[in-house]
């Protein structure tokens, strides 16, 4: 499990990876809320959940990600811990973190995920995910 930030001109654009779907989608979220805010400054003090359903994995990761910027935009929460679970094209998450406050190390403010270049793939047993993030 892990994400990595790749070179992009003017956005921001991630790698996760993970052995199965969950791990890939929690991942995932980690790499966008990292680029948003410290995560270790972020405590577990709510806990917000979200189910979603889509035909095809990269519309799932699309709107589980988009998704999570909502709670950003509408309940100024910066999650730091997620568990997802993934059955028959329906994701279920939990998601834990807390109101932005003063004590947060606040990085980039993020304002959409994109479709363009999202790739979802399966190599050497792995599951890896590619993200453009509009900052």
């Amino acid at each position: 499990m892990g994400y990595r930030y790749l070179e992009h001109t003017a956005d921001i654009m991630f790698e996760a990876w993970g052995k199965t779907k969950e791990e890939l989608f929690e991942e995932s979220a980690k790499a966008l809320f990292d680029i948003m805010v410290e995560l270790k400054s972020v405590k577990e003090k709510e806990k917000r959940e979200m189910s979603i359903e889509e035909e095809f994995i990269e519309d799932l990761l699309y709107s589980w990600l988009n998704g999570l910027l909502f709670y950003v935009d509408a309940e100024s929460l910066m999650f730091s811990r997620f568990k997802v679970k993934i059955k028959d094209n329906i994701l279920r998450g939990k998601m834990y973190g807390e109101k932005i406050c003063e004590r947060h190390e606040l990085k980039t403010e993020v304002k959409a995920i994109t479709y363009h270049k999202l790739k979802v793939w399966e190599e050497k047993n792995k599951l890896f995910a590619r993200v453009l993030v509009d900052i």
